[in-house]
């Protein structure tokens, strides 16, 4: 009963401290929650309109409407096959395929593998570039919540290295947990990632090397593992529910425009993204 106690005493510390830290960086994590969220939106109005070029070239080559193609698509990647699978891997210079998509294009029978095809490479381009701004994202969330004092000048100067200090360290997590390994791996890191989970935070506020913030978070869960996993699974939790309100407010927003709901839903999951930070960030101070 008393440890229940102090865990929730503890934890009730930790969601103190995030929103302390929240309102004290309020100004500069408004900003960075902006212009993430305007470089994702960036990325995905380049990527849309690379795709509504192979788009309008496909459907005039097959003499289709784009309604008629899409509905095609769709018909398309519900039967495909391995031979499909082949010819889109072409598209990125590793398939065995030689069926070239101008070939395919040309009739309206083949005209939606064709645009599959053309279109996946750029697909991964925006999923990899999406990927990349929201670790970035990420790190500079958490720089800001480890020095609120900071200027964003100076931060950003520092950003850099933090970022490849944290490639390792993801590096190291990903060796360390045997994620890779078959069977043992995932339940492995099940365990260790609340383990090593502050490793990141004192990286960012003491900027100590990889393996020394490993060796302190190491320290600081040991004996807590229990009061560390609930406290992942209350942000799981929380971001679930936030998540559930945004697809609720972005659906009705979507219903005027498309382009303003898309824009909404990316800024909710940046400031989720930096509201993830900032707990972690209060939930290092709190353990250590």
């Amino acid at each position: 009963m008393v440890h229940r106690t102090a865990s929730a005493l503890g934890l009730r510390t930790v969601l103190q401290s995030t929103g302390l830290l929240l309102s004290e960086c309020r100004k500069s994590l408004i900003l960075g929650i902006l212009c993430f969220t305007m470089l994702c939106a960036v990325v995905s109005a380049t990527v849309n309109r690379k795709i509504a070029i192979i788009e309008d070239r496909i459907s005039a080559s097959a003499s289709l409407s784009w309604q008629e193609l899409r509905l095609k698509v769709n018909d398309r990647l519900k039967t495909f096959d391995q031979n499909d699978t082949q010819i889109v891997m072409s598209g990125f210079g590793i398939g065995t395929s030689t069926v070239t998509i101008d070939e395919l294009s040309g009739s309206s029978d083949t005209a939606a593998l064709a645009f599959v095809a053309a279109a996946a490479p750029w697909i991964l381009i925006s999923f990899a570039s999406m990927l990349i701004v929201y670790f970035v994202a990420s790190v500079f969330f958490l720089h800001r919540a480890a020095h609120p004092l900071l200027s964003d000048s100076d931060l950003l100067l520092m950003l850099p290295l933090l970022i490849l200090k944290m490639l390792g360290l993801l590096l190291w997590y990903f060796i360390r947990s045997l994620l890779w390994f078959p069977l043992i791996g995932p339940l492995l890191a099940l365990f260790m990632t609340p383990r090593l989970l502050l490793a990141p935070a004192i990286l960012a506020r003491k900027k100590s090397g990889i393996f020394l913030s490993v060796r302190e978070s190491m320290k600081a869960t040991k004996g807590r593992w229990f009061f560390v996993a609930g406290s992942l699974l209350l942000i799981f939790l929380t971001s679930i529910a936030m998540l559930w309100f945004g697809v609720v407010i972005v659906a009705l927003i979507a219903l005027f425009s498309t382009k303003l709901s898309f824009f909404l839903w990316l800024f909710l999951t940046m400031s989720l993204c930096a509201l993830q930070m900032f707990f972690l960030m209060a939930l290092s101070k709190e353990m250590e």
